[in-house]
């Protein structure tokens, strides 16, 4: 059935909300719900609202992809990811914090960006989507811009090592997982060089 024609399903209403909790990266807030169909059920719901995000493919004009590794507090553990991260408010445009997040982590610049698509990583609980870039990219010579709080270590992978990383077991972030996906359904043939694409 078309997307356009789908059946929508019942959703909830909300009732009242509150703000449960604020920082500077995200803002917490529970809704009191009813069900569209059925006002008797009623639900709460707690949402994370945060900024739009940017994943990045790289991949190196001989065909490697350019990721990193880093340690992630919340699963307690050290991911194979994509580059990528929160848009910012000086961000002009999502190309802009593709550019910028690329530079910052890795130390390579863009040649050519093609956008991939969104999603949204959480639907549950989140408000936001994550947009993935494709690009084509080369080394700029200045190594990667971190913070104090950011400990990253730059990898080049064949696609094929990325694919045996994975049935190995190694722990790979969601969103590296959802921008492979999208370049496996949407990116053409050709998109990639031939030591990529393999």
């Amino acid at each position: 059935m078309p997307h356009s024609k789908a059946r929508l399903l019942p959703h909830w209403e909300v009732v009242t909300t509150s703000e449960i909790y604020r920082n500077d990266f995200f803002r917490l807030r529970r809704d009191s719900c009813s069900l569209q169909l059925n006002p008797e059920v009623t639900s709460q719901h707690y949402v994370l609202e945060m900024p739009d995000a940017v994943v990045v493919v790289p991949v190196t004009e001989t065909g490697l992809l350019v990721m990193v590794e880093q340690y992630r507090h919340g699963a307690e553990g050290q991911f194979l990811e994509f580059p990528g991260g929160q848009i910012d408010p000086g961000d002009v445009s999502l190309e802009t914090a593709a550019r910028r997040e690329l530079s910052e982590e890795t130390g390579y610049a863009v040649s050519s960006l093609r956008y991939l698509g969104a999603h949204y990583p959480n639907p549950g609980a989140q408000t936001n989507r994550i947009h993935t870039y494709l690009a084509t990219v080369v080394e700029h010579g200045e190594g990667p811009v971190l913070d104090v709080f950011e400990k990253l270590r730059v990898v080049l992978l064949t696609r094929a090592e990325l694919a045996q990383r994975i049935r190995d077991g190694v722990e790979v972030a969601s969103s590296t997982l959802a921008a492979l996906s999208l370049l496996s359904l949407l990116a053409e043939p050709d998109a990639l060089p031939a030591s990529a694409a393999g």
